[in-house]
């Protein structure tokens, strides 16, 4: 017959080994269980009993397990049905761990679909990267609204996003800076305009005025047309003639790499902003 104690000392080593096993099992604390999680979320995705959320469950404290975990799969070469899972287990650490990595993961990702025109194994990435937001996500979509080699979806999808993170004199600037580039898909700066205008139409205005004066071949854009059309009523006469006045400077420079067709936009643009 066991005695009281012994039964008792039992049963605490029972249940501090069940314990024990079942942290083991949660967590993946050790190489070889993280693999054997990491190949049952790769067989069955979705539907398995864990998911690759918990890689950065506690970020930016994390343990040995879970980075072995974040490099094996992203050294992994995923279908697109994985690459989707993944994107969207990693979306709320994407947002919240600041982890370089992780950006880089999501940025390697999508560039390769976009070059392949897997759109199918584009879209988790894509919206994860536009609900997240850090310095390096503005800057890949900023990148990716300049780049004119890219689907001209892709780069207004980037643009409307990368705009969404500014507002006042933050997205002023933004806005001449892309603007200044003459790199703008046509839909990105015919709204941002439209934007600004509603607020501060009067800057905007002056803020053209100052860089058409340094290069008139910006006016070539669909947002620098909408401005001089849709600044009336909502601009001041004063900004008006501002614009129209840095227009004419530059139509009647001289300047001979200044086309015909550029001149007689200049004048004509000037010539409405007057009326």
């Amino acid at each position: 017959m066991i005695s009281r104690w012994k039964r008792t000392t039992v049963l605490v080593v029972v249940t501090t080994a069940a314990l024990s096993a079942s942290a083991l099992t949660v967590h993946g604390q050790t190489r070889t269980n993280t693999d054997s999680l990491i190949k049952l979320f790769l067989d069955a995705g979705v539907t398995s009993s864990w998911t690759p959320f918990k890689l950065f469950d506690g970020c930016p404290n994390l343990q040995p397990w879970q980075e072995h975990g974040i490099q094996r799969l992203m050294s992994e070469e995923l279908t697109t049905e994985r690459t989707n899972d993944l994107a969207r287990a990693w979306a709320h650490p994407l947002r919240v761990c600041n982890d370089q990595r992780l950006e880089s993961w999501y940025f390697r990702e999508q560039n390769a679909a976009i070059q392949r025109g897997e759109w199918g194994r584009m879209m988790a990435l894509r919206l994860a990267i536009y609900k997240a937001d850090s310095p390096r996500i503005r800057e890949y979509l900023r990148r990716q609204m300049l780049d004119a080699s890219l689907p001209e979806e892709i780069r207004a999808n980037a643009g409307s996003f990368y705009f969404e993170r500014f507002e006042g004199e933050e997205l002023m600037r933004e806005f001449i800076s892309a603007f200044a580039t003459k790199q703008m898909p046509w839909k990105v700066g015919w709204s941002q305009a439209e934007i600004i205008l509603r607020k501060d139409p009067d800057q905007l205005l002056l803020e053209i005025a100052r860089i058409v004066n340094m290069n008139p071949d910006l006016t070539d854009q669909a947002a620098f047309a909408h401005v001089v059309q849709a600044s009336d009523g909502r601009a001041s006469v004063s900004a008006r003639r501002t614009l129209a006045g840095a227009l004419e400077t530059a139509a009647n420079r001289g300047d001979a790499r200044l086309t015909d067709v550029s001149r007689a936009r200049l004048l004509s643009a000037a010539r409405h902003l007057r009326k």
